[in-house]
C-alpha cells in the first residue's frame, strides 16, 4: 500500500511506473491540500513541490511510516527532525529524483573516494525539438530559481554569484543547449569539501534565458497571470530527456558522469 503525495506531473508519472512496475501494489495518489492520513499505508513517496515539501515529512512522522521523497529540499530542511524520524523508527530517504537524487549520490561517492580537486555538475531536461524545454517539474519553483543569486564555490573561495552566471553554449546529443550557474543543495557541501571548486549548471535549450526574460519582462509570471502562464507552457506533451553530468578533476585525471532518461 503507497500513497503518492502530490498530484502534479511528478507525482502522476510516479504512480504510472508503480502501477507498472509493481504488480499487486496498491497506489493511491494523494492531492496538494491538508496534512494527509496515512495510517493505512506501507510507504510514501513525497512529490510536492520544494515549498510544500515539508508537508510530506510531517505527514510520514505523524503516522510513523517509511518515507522516500523527491521534492527538492536541501539537506538542512530534513536535519531538525532526525530525533523524531529515530524515534518513531521509520526510514525517510530524501533527495530521491535525480538532482537531488542520482547525480547526489554520485558527488558523495567522489567525495567519499577522496583526492577530488574540482566537481562541476549540471543537470537539466532537454527535448529534441530545438528550443523547446519541457516544463516537467514545479513551475513555481523553477521561476523561484532564476530569480534569485546561487552560492558556488569558486577558487576555494564560497561565493554568491547573479541569476544566470556563467552562461555558455552547450552541444548535448546534437541539440543546442545552454547552461548557467544556478541553485541547488550542493552549496552545503561547499565549506567542507576541502575542493577548490564546486559549481552546479542548469542545463536548458538554447534561447532559453532570453525566453525567460522575455516572459518576466511582459509581466507573465506576475501572481495573476501565472497560473495561466504555467498551463500554457506544460501543455505541450512531447518527448523529453532529463539528464546529470558530474565533472571529477583529480590529480590523476579527469572522471565524467552521464545519467540520462528519456
Amino acid at each position: 500500500r503507497v500513497a503518492v503525495l502530490g498530484d502534479g506531473r511528478v507525482g502522476r508519472a510516479v504512480c504510472e511506473l508503480l502501477e507498472t512496475s509493481w504488480p499487486g501494489a496498491r497506489v493511491r495518489l494523494v492531492a496538494l491540500g491538508a496534512l494527509p492520513n496515512l495510517r493505512d499505508v506501507d510507504l510514501a513517496i513525497g512529490c510536492l513541490p520544494g515549498g510544500f515539501g515539508p508537508k510530506a515529512l510531517a505527514a510520514a512522522l505523524d503516522a510513523s511510516v517509511d518515507l522516500v521523497d523527491v521534492a527538492d529540499l536541501d539537506p538542512p530542511v530534513y536535519a531538525p527532525y532526525a530525533a523524531a524520524v529515530r524515534e518513531r523508527g521509520i526510514r525517510v530517504i530524501h533527495g530521491a529524483g535525480l538532482s537531488p537524487g542520482l547525480v547526489s549520490m554520485i558527488v558523495g561517492h567522489e567525495l567519499e573516494s577522496g583526492g577530488c580537486r574540482a566537481i562541476d555538475v549540471a543537470a537539466g531536461s532537454l527535448s529534441d525539438r530545438p528550443h523547446l524545454f519541457p516544463f516537467l517539474w514545479c513551475f513555481e519553483d523553477m521561476v523561484a530559481e532564476f530569480e534569485g543569486p546561487s552560492v558556488q564555490l569558486l577558487d576555494g573561495v564560497v561565493s554568491e554569484v547573479p541569476a544566470w552566471s556563467g552562461l555558455r553554449a552547450e552541444q548535448i546529443g546534437g541539440v543546442a543547449a545552454e547552461s548557467y550557474l544556478c541553485q541547488s543543495g550542493f552549496e552545503n557541501l561547499a565549506a567542507q569539501a576541502g575542493l577548490r571548486r564546486l559549481t552546479y549548471r542548469n542545463l536548458r535549450p538554447e534561447g532559453f534565458h532570453h525566453f525567460f526574460r522575455f516572459l518576466r519582462a511582459h509581466g507573465a509570471f506576475a501572481p495573476d497571470r501565472l497560473d495561466a502562464t504555467r498551463d500554457f507552457l506544460q501543455g505541450a506533451r512531447v518527448h523529453n530527456r532529463t539528464m546529470g553530468r558530474v565533472i571529477v578533476e583529480r590529480a590523476a585525471g579527469m572522471r565524467r558522469w552521464w545519467v540520462e532518461t528519456r
